[in-house]
């Protein structure tokens, strides 16, 4: 998962930063940027800019994310153990994404006026939920992960380390490729 991927370079930068001082580490200034359907999913953590988890690709519209997790509400994040060997790390952390099934005002504004079906229910839903009181279904996911580092290397270097692996990744499938001999 990408948001995870972020989350971690935004660690290895902070342990990077502070020369592996944990006490450094804790960061207590947390905001959600929230100004327009088109600015949604910025996080900001002390200045660190990255994207909050979304389920809105074609893959997970299949499989049913996008309708139950369309847009997370909430993200907390809890790191739970870390072990130093020398100037390497391991950690392990904690996410819980919370999510509302529920609707907000842009979510009745982006109803495309061709479906006047989906309209209707749409306002239907959010009058209810608006208007009548009616509470939206909170969706709580927990899970755990763990990433290993150097406390030399931050984000550029875990995102440079990343870039290398691909590249070797498709010199191997060309290496691999059959040969052909011509009659």
């Amino acid at each position: 998962m990408e948001y995870c991927s972020n989350l971690e370079d935004f660690i290895a930068e902070k342990i990077k930063q502070s020369n592996g001082l944990l006490s450094k580490l804790v960061e207590t200034d947390v905001g959600y940027d929230y100004n327009a359907r088109g600015n949604r999913g910025k996080t900001t953590a002390k200045g660190a800019k990255f994207a909050k988890p979304t389920f809105g690709s074609f893959k997970d519209t299949i499989k049913g994310e996008t309708i139950a997790l369309n847009d997370i509400w909430a993200t907390e994040v809890y790191v739970s153990e870390v072990q130093f060997d020398n100037d390497n790390y391991k950690i392990n952390y904690e996410v819980t994404l919370w999510d509302h099934f529920g609707l907000d005002i842009t979510d009745i504004e982006d109803i495309p006026n061709t479906v006047p079906l989906a309209k209707e229910a749409f306002a239907a839903w959010f009058a209810l939920q608006h208007l009548r009181g009616y509470k939206p279904f909170i969706t709580k996911i927990t899970f755990t992960k763990e990433f290993e580092g150097n406390i030399n290397e931050g984000k550029i270097e875990r995102n440079d380390k990343r870039e290398a692996l691909k590249v070797q990744q498709v010199k191997n499938k060309i290496d691999n490729l059959p040969e052909f001999k011509s009659l």
